[in-house]
């Protein structure tokens, strides 16, 4: 989704990862996932903030993309 955006996982400012979660939040089409042995579930409402302060607490971008690469949208 960031790609649509014109940014990647490396480069996104807080804002624009925000805009996607906002998104994804507020659609009736699309979930947000986290897999750790399974796909879970993230219920909405999605905790916005706690998902940007996760992935924007690491200082490297590689880290960060890491952090973004671990959520899922799935469509529902």
């Amino acid at each position: 989704m960031l790609k649509t955006m014109g940014t990647t996982s490396f480069v996104a400012a807080r804002d624009v990862v925000e805009s996607v979660l906002s998104c994804i939040d507020s659609s009736g089409n699309l979930e947000l996932g986290i897999v750790t042995n399974r796909f879970e579930t993230i219920p909405k409402p999605l905790p916005v903030e706690a998902l940007l302060d996760r992935i924007f607490a690491e200082q490297d971008a590689g880290d960060r993309s890491a952090k973004m690469m671990e959520l899922f949208i799935a469509e529902v």
